[in-house]
């Protein structure tokens, strides 16, 4: 028996423990309801929704019960296809806390997204949280897409996101896989993989609040691998960290990275691995390796607490491993003021570009020491 099937299998008995000494009841889908949302309807706090292996076609809500929706046999056997449907596959979005639990499916091919806040606006193809805080275990994000969180959408949320996998998901406008939106949305041994948005974070685009990615890898996101249709995401292939300054916070809103890869991610602009807004230094990062990402590795302030390798080589702008006239024309293009703009030349962080910045070109001129 594989380490994953053990698991599975002590997940799956704990839950029938913990059941029988709670009196709590176990709803099982299909044999006593046909489907996961009718089972939902009829449970109670405390209680498990226990779905067999097999295909779902069908969008479920949570309807703020602190219930445990799981697979019998986990994500491997057991889809959820969401083609068709014109919401998010799976919707969080009445005050769920973190006892209510979402575990071991496949969410295939969430297309559309929850209209929300205007008109215009689709969020989560695979699934949306808002002002919830569900605990998501073992669930594959795969082929979805929406306009904002093509596999996820989290706002007002400090959902704990565990050992999922995010492959191939769009977003039209920013995050292709996950948005994270205030509080403190934390990704812990999830993958990342293959996927793209238009705009701002090909995998992940978190904005305020407090996010960590621990035990986390991002491979070939912000990229047009599986598709010819589409061009390169522009900032952040593979994080993109946007925050303000909002006098109503008690601190600044802050990202950690911890014990994460990020390798071989693109940008069409800044920051392939992560992007940072600019004249922000809200990032902590730990034990992480950067390295082979284009357009640079990172674009942005960090702050470095140790165990990191992170690959940038001051003033090879363009990637190509050396520092070179194709730099140094980058650097002139941004000759000057750019306080408000994504400053990648601006060498010294002092939101200007100017002789210190060409200084430093000059003094890098040449291949990058390895």
């Amino acid at each position: 028996m594989t380490m994953l099937n053990v698991t599975a299998t002590a997940s799956i008995m704990m839950t029938f423990a913990t059941a029988y000494s709670t009196g709590a009841d176990v709803l099982l889908v299909p044999s006593e309801y046909p489907t996961i949302q009718s089972a939902i309807d009829t449970a109670v706090n405390g209680d498990t929704v226990l779905v067999s292996a097999g295909i779902y076609n069908e969008g479920i809500d949570f309807l703020g019960k602190q219930i445990i929706v799981e697979s019998e046999d986990g994500s491997d056997a057991t889809t959820i296809d969401g083609l068709g449907l014109d919401v998010s596959i799976v919707k969080c979005v009445s005050g769920e806390t973190d006892q209510a639990v979402f575990r071991g499916f496949r969410l295939y091919r969430g297309i559309s997204g929850t209209q929300d806040f205007t008109d215009s606006l689709y969020l989560g193809g695979g699934m949306y949280i808002n002002s919830s805080s569900p605990t998501v275990e073992d669930v594959v994000f795969d082929e979805c897409r929406s306009g904002y969180g093509g596999g996820l959408y989290a706002i007002w949320s400090d959902s704990v996101i565990r050992d999922c996998v995010f492959r191939r998901c769009i977003a039209n406008s920013n995050s292709g896989a996950a948005q994270a939106f205030f509080n403190g949305v934390t990704f812990d041994g999830c993958e990342f993989i293959e996927n793209w948005s238009s705009d701002y974070g090909g995998a992940v685009h978190a904005i305020q609040g407090y996010h960590v990615f621990n035990d986390c890898t991002f491979t070939r996101n912000g990229g047009p691998w599986y598709s010819d249709t589409i061009t390169y995401t522009d900032d952040g292939g593979a994080i993109s960290w946007f925050t303000y300054i909002d006098d109503s916070l008690d601190e600044l809103p802050r990202m950690t990275i911890t014990n994460c890869v990020l390798i071989d991610n693109r940008s069409a602009q800044d920051g392939g691995g992560l992007w940072v807004k600019p004249g922000y230094d809200s990032v902590d990062i730990t034990n992480t390796t950067i390295c082979d990402n284009m357009t640079f590795n990172v674009t942005g302030r960090y702050t470095d607490l140790g165990g990191n390798d992170i690959c940038i080589c001051t003033g090879d702008f363009n990637g190509d491993g050396e520092v070179s006239g194709a730099d140094l024309s980058v650097l002139l293009g941004y000759w000057g003021d750019c306080q408000d703009l994504d400053c990648a030349p601006d060498l010294n962080f002092d939101g200007v570009i100017d002789g210190v910045d060409l200084a430093s070109l000059l003094s890098a001129w040449g291949s990058c020491a390895p």
